[in-house]
């Protein structure tokens, strides 16, 4: 078994090598969407049309029509907030874990300088209240965790069954964009 600075440490890294391996993900996923936005941009028209044939709406509006403007523009808020959102999660779970890391050790000394060994029955309230509220954010940050790994597997799944290029890309996309609506 690993120490418990060592374990912590790995932890950390393990951190920072997966958001670092998601922001390269993403980077690549840019370059590649925007090599092959011409032809997106074709086929979006054509089925913009196709739709708009079928039920008889008149002229479609193509994909510069859409995200010109207002739309583009919200758009393009969109996407730099849930940038900005998905950065500052990180570093909040980044201090959170280091705080963890830090204070852990020097808990019990703390309670003995505020409750001395005589007051036990209070020190061991005070301890099972910390306890409990470190279950709880964990538990949470858990539960946030997994939700949107299933919610970015899901959409990955679905992207390649679907045949889109850049599935995950595109997953790793909307799985930002629903971490910043869900904490809003």
């Amino acid at each position: 078994t690993l120490k418990r600075g060592a374990s912590r440490f790995i932890s950390v890294l393990i951190i920072l090598a997966g958001f670092t391996g998601f922001i390269v993900m993403m980077a690549r996923g840019i370059a590649q969407f925007s090599a092959q936005a011409p032809l997106y941009e074709r086929k979006l028209n054509e089925l913009s049309a196709d739709v708009y044939a079928l039920f008889g709406l008149g002229n479609a509006p193509t994909v510069m029509d859409l995200f010109s403007g207002d739309a583009g523009g919200q758009l393009v808020g969109v996407l730099s907030s849930a940038a900005a959102d998905l950065s500052e999660n990180f570093l909040l779970v980044l201090v959170y874990v280091a705080f963890l890391y830090i204070a852990q050790p020097s808990w019990s000394p703390k309670l003995d300088a505020i409750f001395g060994r005589t007051n036990s029955e209070h020190r061991d309230t005070v301890r099972e209240m910390g306890d409990d509220a470190k279950r709880g954010i964990e538990a949470y940050v858990w539960t946030q965790t997994v939700i949107s790994a299933i919610i970015t597997a899901l959409t990955y799944a679905t992207l390649v069954i679907l045949g889109v290029n850049n599935a995950l890309f595109l997953a790793g996309l909307c799985a930002t964009v629903l971490l910043r609506d869900r904490r809003q």
